[in-house]
Order: structure tokens, then sequence, then C-alpha cells
């Protein structure tokens, strides 16, 4: 027989149990004893940040430019980019931490350019 899950997210805690045990421990049914389900509580501090393909692929290709990466623009992680990052972030007075946090993101990302009206 398959388990339906739900999953309750709320203010940094996330909750996800089967669906029967969610429901008395949301509206406060169910008995004192914790659910016997897969339950997980994770807060925001601890929340891994995965960065897309491409963010890598970006990444990469700014670092190239900027002569800090030399292996292949392809969108996957690798040792390389990560000893990379870190001399980016070490050059950038950022934290060092050899991951595409949201900071380094930020400086790593080309600026937009600005669009102008066409001319007639």
């Amino acid at each position: 027989m398959e388990e339906a899950y739900v999953q309750a997210v709320g203010s940094g805690w996330c909750i996800r149990a089967r669906s029967g045990d969610a429901q008395r421990a949301v509206d406060g049914r169910g008995d004192s004893a914790a659910p016997t389900t897969h339950a997980a509580a994770t807060t925001s501090s601890n929340k891994k940040h995965e960065p897309s393909k491409q963010q890598v692929t970006m990444a990469q290709q700014s670092l190239t430019k900027a002569g800090l990466y030399k292996g292949k623009v392809d969108g996957k992680w690798n040792d390389e980019l990560s000893g990379a990052i870190k001399k980016y972030q070490t050059q950038n007075k950022l934290k060092v931490t050899g991951k595409l946090d949201e900071e380094t993101l930020k400086k790593l990302e080309p600026p937009t350019p600005a669009t102008t009206p066409a001319s007639p």
C-alpha cells in the first residue's frame, strides 16, 4: 500500500509525515508521542543551498574570464570550481567557503545591460 505524505512549512520549521499523523499533529488530536514516520525539522540556518546548473555554468564562465577557473564550463560542480570560488572570495573580501552562497553569486553575476529605447 502506498503511503501519502504531507508537508507543513512555517516560520523556519518543516514537518513531513504520513497524512494521518500530520493532521493529528496539526490540529492537536494526536497523542503526545511523536509520530512514527519520516518526520524532520529544519531551520533556514541549516538548510543547504544547492546551486542550479545555470548558476554553476555562470560561475564557471565568470571565473574563467577572471583567470581563476581552467576547467570545463559544463554546469557540473567539481573540486577545481570550488578552489576557484575560494580564490575569488578571498580576492573580493567575501567569506571564504568555496561554495556559491548568496553573497558570492551576487558578486559573480554579470551586470544586466541597461535597456535603451530603440531609435526611430
